[in-house]
């Protein structure tokens, strides 16, 4: 008991609580003063708390991580595009336009038909933005490897895209499993893949140079 209550810290941060075990970190529910209830305490919040360590969360707060999200999604939908215009087309006889879509969505949404431009445009930013995150909080939330993470949020994203916003503007489910259905999931999966590939670089290599 005694070697137990030595990994045992008690953390007061304004009015919250914490207990920190070894590197996991709970929120404390209610407290006690008797540290031979501390075993209770702990099995008790672990039950209402999610685990996980704590440097992991604090990840997301800094500009480091915020850093390479912008990057890894820039570069994975620089390379989505490359894709979707030169190799799609003589992979499975059709060029990927997910600006299409979004610009059909806009225009359910508000009755506003915008150029092309503007749909690219948007798609885009939720590329480097929006889907870099997705990968992260995948990443997160699965406890999965950044690379595995991104093959699970590309599929994903795929879903979303052709079964749940196709169908939105009238296509098909799935757009019938044809062609671009499959160019799709080859290029949202690659992305995705991509991204957190380049997270994990960018990761190693702050590390070599601190």
């Amino acid at each position: 008991m005694k070697r137990f209550l030595k990994n045992v810290e008690i953390i007061k941060t304004g009015d919250e609580k914490n207990i920190r075990f070894r590197d996991y970190q709970f929120k404390i529910f209610f407290m006690t003063s008797n540290k031979n209830q501390i075993l209770f305490v702990l099995a008790f919040n672990c039950l209402v708390t999610a685990r996980g360590k704590t440097e992991r969360y604090n990840e997301m707060l800094t500009t480091h991580t915020l850093r390479n999200l912008v990057i890894a999604g820039f570069l994975g939908e620089i390379s989505f595009e490359i894709y979707a215009w030169l190799v799609s087309p003589i992979l499975f006889g059709v060029a990927l336009g997910p600006a299409n879509l979004v610009i059909a969505l806009i225009k359910i949404a508000s009755g506003v038909t915008v150029p092309y431009w503007a749909g690219f445009l948007v798609h885009f930013t939720i590329g480097v933005i929006g889907f870099s995150g997705f990968v992260w909080l995948t990443h997160i939330l699965a406890r999965t490897s950044l690379i595995l993470s991104g093959v699970i949020a590309g599929f994903i994203l795929w879903f979303v895209a052709q079964g749940l916003l196709a169908p939105v503007v009238g296509r098909t489910f799935m757009m019938g499993f044809g062609p671009y259905t499959q160019s799709s999931f080859i290029g949202h999966v690659g992305m995705a893949t991509l991204i957190g590939y380049v997270m994990v670089s960018l990761q190693r290599r702050q590390a070599l140079n601190k």
